[in-house]
């Protein structure tokens, strides 16, 4: 016999680790990556305001710097010089000149005002690029500066994202999306400020969603995984149990069969050594105990190797079962061999076939060995018996052949296929016989019966042989 492999008690415990740890890592990975996503759209919108408020300070000093030259600039709405010119005109508000004359640095200045009536004013000094040679004081017109420098920077955020702006005052609540980024424009426009979100705040709920059950369905699939990995470690586990377990019934049913027939052999066999079979009747009789356990053994041995044969799946079923052949014929012959011994053992044989049953096709050397056997448990256990009767029939669709006695019966039908069953006929042979059957499709089994014991075997598959 092969012997089995031992699993480690540890395979299940690592393999539902390994895929307990997986689904972890896939839930936390669909967690992660929606907090990754998030804080990504964030960065974006951040990055988008900040580039809208960078533009809008260049625009802004472009403007100044033509403002300065003297050109015509519809954003700025006053333009002072300092010092300045005569008959300029009025002259800028006292807190924007009294700032200017305390400023000496070489970069333009914003400057802010909110006057008693709470309307506020903008401008910028634009020291001029001599030292101490004034400069041009610019105030803006901020609805201007909001139409034509603010305006084509906002509208101009693509597909995905939207911004709009904040006024002094108000709140980014106030706006038709929700903001996900919000940066101030550099001064002198310090009090507005830039919000941008997304246009379809929808589509990311979506993508969100969709990501996430993608990878729960990423988890399930690998505890689905996991679950059928231990499932069908668990069934290979319990196969080769029962694998074991059957062997072990096995040489159990082989030991105790072989047993009889081994140990009338060498009771004949001493007997002749020792000369105690001095008379030719006492030799005759050893022999014929020689003759008859020897064939005894060797069917019984004969039957164990098919057995193994067939549960290693080696050679052609027909082959182990033997050729399909008529049934009525196959059991006509195993009856008529074993008539001699029955009738030397006081049994009376009866045969009788339905002609309509005798053609069907049946494993012929597994029915030959299943008469064998049953007549050969009838002539030594069937207690009282005068008669053993063997038919063959039609039950529907099923062939039947049933051999039965009218003896004392069997005291434990129950035990008849258990390894280490005497009484009735069990053992190593019906234990066969039954995994025969199984194999080829049919079943053996006792039955109940008025009187003696009764066997009966269907051929399930039978058909023209």
């Amino acid at each position: 016999m092969p012997r089995l492999r031992t699993p480690s008690a540890a395979l299940p415990v690592v393999i539902a680790g390994a895929g307990a740890l997986l689904a972890l890592l896939a839930g936390g990975l669909a967690l992660q990556s929606n907090h990754l996503l998030r804080g990504a759209l964030r960065s974006e919108c951040l990055a988008r305001a900040g580039t809208i408020v960078r533009g809008a300070a260049r625009d802004l000093q472009a403007l100044g710097a033509r403002a300065a030259r003297g050109e015509q600039v519809p954003e700025a709405a006053r333009v002072w010089r300092l010092p300045p010119e005569p008959g300029e005109g009025a002259a800028p508000p006292p807190r924007w000149s009294a700032e200017v004359e305390a400023y000496a640095g070489p970069a333009p200045l914003a400057l802010t005002y909110v006057g008693a009536s709470g309307r506020r004013r903008a401008a910028t000094w634009f020291p001029a690029a001599a030292a101490g040679a004034g400069g041009v004081l610019v105030e803006w017109d901020l609805e201007e500066v909001r139409r034509a420098v603010l305006a084509p920077r906002l509208d101009d955020d693509g597909e995905r994202y939207v911004a709009g702006l904040v006024e002094a005052g108000r709140s980014p609540e106030d706006l038709p999306f929700r903001p996900r980024a919000i940066a101030a424009l550099a001064a002198p426009l310090e009090s507005w400020r830039v919000a941008v979100g997304l246009r379809d705040a929808g589509a990311l709920r979506r993508e969100l969603r969709l990501q996430t059950a993608l990878l729960g369905l990423l988890a399930a699939g690998l505890l689905a995984l996991l679950g059928g990995s231990l499932y069908a470690y668990v069934g290979q586990e319990r196969r080769r149990a029962r694998e074991a377990a059957a062997r072990e019934q096995l040489l159990a049913r082989a030991t105790h069969e072989l047993q009889t027939p081994l140990a009338l052999l060498r009771a004949a066999a001493e007997t002749i050594a020792r000369g105690a079979a001095g008379e030719p009747a006492d030799l005759a009789r050893c022999l014929a105990i020689v003759g008859r356990e020897e064939e005894r053994l060797t069917r019984a041995v004969r039957r164990l190797l098919r057995y193994l044969r067939l549960e290693a799946g080696a050679g052609e079923r027909d082959a182990l079962l033997g050729a399909r052949a008529p049934v009525g014929e196959v059991v006509v012959q195993a009856a008529e061999e074993a008539r001699a011994a029955l009738e030397g053992s006081g049994l009376e044989l009866a045969v009788e076939v339905d002609p309509l049953a005798a053609e069907r096709g049946a494993p012929g050397e597994l029915v030959r060995d299943t008469v064998a056997e049953l007549l050969a448990n009838a002539r030594r256990h069937a207690r009282g018996a005068t008669r053993v009767e063997v038919r063959v029939e039609l039950r529907g669709e099923e062939c039947v052949v049933r051999v039965s006695d009218d003896g004392a019966g069997v005291p434990d039908p129950g035990a008849l296929f258990e390894p280490w069953a005497s009484a009735g006929g069990g053992g190593l042979g019906l234990a066969l016989l039954r995994e025969g059957w199984s194999l080829a499709g049919g079943r053996i089994a006792w039955v109940p019966s008025s009187g003696g014991a009764a066997f009966e075997v269907a051929l399930r598959d039978g058909g023209e042989p």
